[in-house]
């Protein structure tokens, strides 16, 4: 017998849960400016995403800033600090073990933009 591959298929429910109470603890950390790192704190950033893996060990943190100012300086900010983010995070969150955290741009606003204008050359 196959053993049942646990990436295959939608999350589940919790892996879902999961992820939505690390954004919205993410966000409020970096709102109150609980981690102080410097060139990050005085930027507005927007926690847009969070995609935890199955196994809750792993997750994805999609970011951006205000108008997409300096945000690869920042994910690099972030990926340097990401310690004491995960540190602050463990404080807040209520599971066995505290996930590694990743940092990327969040590209869904350029890919949402590019469709638009495609779409609107195809009408003229």
């Amino acid at each position: 017998m196959k053993k049942k591959d646990k990436n295959a298929g939608p999350p589940s429910h919790r892996v879902l849960r999961v992820g939505e109470e690390i954004k919205h603890i993410l966000a409020t950390i970096f709102m109150r400016e609980e981690v102080p790192i410097p060139g990050v704190n005085s930027m507005l950033l927007t926690v847009t995403e969070v995609r935890a893996m199955p196994d809750l060990k792993n997750v994805i943190v999609y970011v951006m800033t205000l108008n997409g100012e300096r945000v690869d300086e920042v994910i690099a900010l972030l990926e340097e600090n990401a310690y004491l983010i995960r540190m602050r995070l463990s404080k807040q969150l209520t599971l066995k073990f505290t996930p590694t955290l990743k940092f990327l741009k969040d590209t869904t606003f350029d890919e949402a933009s590019k469709i638009a204008r495609l779409l609107q050359q195809n009408q003229s």
